[in-house]
């Protein structure tokens, strides 16, 4: 059994070297045919030898600091030479034609980067809207049977925070290299032709109510000129129901618009007519028996003033009979209340029934 067992142990060991053995290959590898990562590589060891390095005895501190500098530059060179030699053949992702503007010849196009790119680097994003100036002879030769094509990167490094930063991307023509831009791109002979626009203008009613157009950051103001297209306009003001509509701004437009107040729900209105107020005084017999005044918080008082209605009086003491009684009280009341006591209930002789009890009761009616 223990020899089945040390087996079993043997081949799973094994079996996780072999992983870890194919895992750094493949990473190797990675790391040989990606230049980001080489770079990244590099400039972690030189982190590292920046941070080991020390200053000699003999040494003095302007040696020190030109030995600082030649290290750095030493990096730079380093650096420059991969980029010169392995950034372009490395393609770092897909650039895939999204439109073409034949008027301006501006193509625009979105970026994705390669997995190893993404994983390693996962702070760069998918890259949207970026433009590429072409002629459309070229346009058409190079997008017209194939819309996705390799782009490749320019890097600058930062030695201030040990980065690297991308300064640039190109796609191939050949030899030829064609560079993307961010902003887009318009040629010099159509950047003056102005883009139509139309004035907009909204009557109120109320005058003082606000407008607001959604899709811009500017403020409405009566007749703004605004770019052809479909804009949102909201329109507020305090008692009254907002509005929110859709304009197609093709045409120079006035529009009178006409704000409605909400209906009020009807709340009828308590007309607090004064009430006479009159004085209620009990006399009980026992004298210190209880009133209540019921339905109602407020305790009874010796000529309490309370307004003209009806009342439930509740009179109670124990040992006696409680009393429950109305008054109407429209005038001053004074009333004398008696209460009734409840009548003491025979002892039961406990000799009444049997036939002992009986002989019991004769002989004390005989002795008397």
């Amino acid at each position: 059994m223990k020899l089945i067992i040390l087996i079993i142990f043997t081949i799973y060991l094994n079996a996780i070297n072999e992983n870890n053995r194919l895992y750094q290959k493949i990473k190797n590898n990675l790391e040989q045919i990606n230049p980001l990562l080489e770079i990244q590589n590099i400039i972690n060891q030189h982190k590292k030898q920046m941070n080991s390095m020390k200053k000699d005895i003999w040494e003095t501190s302007k040696d020190f600091e030109n030995k600082k500098i030649e290290t750095k530059n030493k990096l730079i060179e380093k650096i420059k030479t991969i980029e010169n030699q392995k950034f372009i053949f490395y393609s770092f992702g897909k650039a895939n034609m999204v439109n073409y503007d034949a008027d301006n010849s501006v193509m625009t196009l979105e970026l994705k980067y390669n997995k190893d790119i993404k994983y390693k680097f996962h702070y760069l994003k998918e890259i949207n809207n970026k433009y590429l100036k072409i002629i459309n002879t070229e346009a058409k030769r190079l997008f017209k049977d194939k819309r996705v094509h390799d782009f490749f990167i320019e890097v600058k490094y930062n030695p201030k925070n040990y980065n690297m930063d991308i300064k640039k991307f190109y796609i191939k023509d050949g030899n030829k290299k064609l560079y993307i831009n961010k902003k887009d791109v318009i040629p010099k002979e159509n950047r003056n032709k102005s883009i139509d626009k139309y004035s907009l203008t909204i009557k109120l009613e109320p005058s003082n109510a606000n407008i607001y157009i959604m899709e811009i950051k500017e403020k409405y103001k009566k007749g703004i000129k605004l770019p052809q297209g479909i804009y949102e306009i909201k329109i507020t003001k305090n008692g009254y129901k907002t509005q929110q509509f859709k304009i197609n701004l093709n045409k120079n437009i006035h529009k009178s618009i006409k704000l409605i107040k909400p209906k009020k729900k009807f709340k009828p209105k308590i007309v607090e007519k004064y009430i006479n107020e009159y004085s209620l005084t009990i006399k009980t017999r026992p004298y210190n028996a209880n009133i209540y005044i019921m339905k109602r918080k407020t305790k009874y008082k010796k000529g309490i003033k309370l307004p003209q209605g009806i009342y439930k009086i509740k009179v109670k003491k124990r040992g006696y009979r409680t009393k429950i009684f109305t008054i109407n009280l429209n005038k001053n009341i004074h009333r004398y209340i008696k209460l009734i006591k409840y009548k003491r209930r025979r002892r039961r002789n406990i000799y009444q029934k049997s036939l002992y009890g009986e002989i019991v009761n004769y002989y004390k009616r005989v002795t008397r």
